[in-house]
């Protein structure tokens, strides 16, 4: 007895261990929320890809440049010129929208109630989730909102209507799609002065890649030791 004693907890504790490692490898909590989220994913990739699609056919349709160009743009660039700087001008832009939100975010109660529904309804993001999400949306809402309704309908009313398609219900949740018709205005300005749907694109998509980063590191309610919302989440 005295030698099978420690041999029989031995075993025990090597079973515990055995059942301990197989279960939180199989957790149905752990396995369901990865599904979930997957699933989300990619009913969003196919969203923005259809919308991606509309918006192509109808830019052909309604405008006389095709979607990829603005038939009058304000400003006269050379071509060699054109394309750099419209992404330039796109990632500065989106950087400088993501920055002024995540700022109302932190001071402002109705946009910080809106970063919390946010939270709840995207998080937690797979691996690569942001950038999935904001190119997805980056193109295909620029394709057809900027590439297609712009010229058809000038850019307050595309803007405008871009901004009432992210009516959420509640009434607290009316930052939303205020905020949007003004992104909207800027996204149109950035199309119609470059010339090139490029410029949206590149805004858009580094505006929604900066703030999903965001909401993911920044907590409200959280302690003042939490992540903090300026530099952090820039990346």
């Amino acid at each position: 007895m005295l030698v099978a004693g420690p041999r029989l907890d031995r075993a025990r504790t090597r079973l515990v261990r055995l059942l301990h490692r197989h279960a939180s490898r199989a957790s149905p909590h752990r396995g369901t929320n990865g599904r979930v989220h997957g699933t989300k994913l990619r009913a969003a990739t196919w969203f923005y890809g259809l919308t991606a699609a509309l918006g192509w056919l109808l830019g052909r349709w309604l405008s006389p440049s095709g979607p990829w160009r603005h038939p009058d743009p304000w400003w006269s660039l050379p071509a060699s010129a054109r394309w750099p700087l419209a992404l330039v001008v796109g990632v500065a832009a989106g950087a400088s929208l993501a920055w002024l939100s995540q700022r109302l975010v932190t001071h402002w109660p109705p946009a910080t109630h809106l970063h919390r529904v946010l939270r709840d309804a995207v998080l937690p993001l797979p691996p690569r989730g942001a950038m999935v999400l904001a190119v997805g949306s980056g193109l295909g809402e620029e394709l057809l909102f900027r590439g297609a309704l712009q010229p058809a309908l000038g850019l307050v009313p595309a803007a405008l209507l871009f901004g009432a398609l992210h009516v959420a219900p509640g009434r607290r949740l009316w930052v939303w799609p205020l905020w949007a018709a003004l992104a909207g205005l800027l996204f149109g300005a950035l199309h119609a002065a470059t010339g090139l749907l490029l410029a949206p694109v590149a805004a858009h998509a580094t505006a929604n890649y900066l703030n999903l980063r965001f909401l993911e590191a920044y907590v409200p309610d959280a302690p003042a030791g939490s992540p903090s919302p300026a530099k952090g989440s820039s990346g």
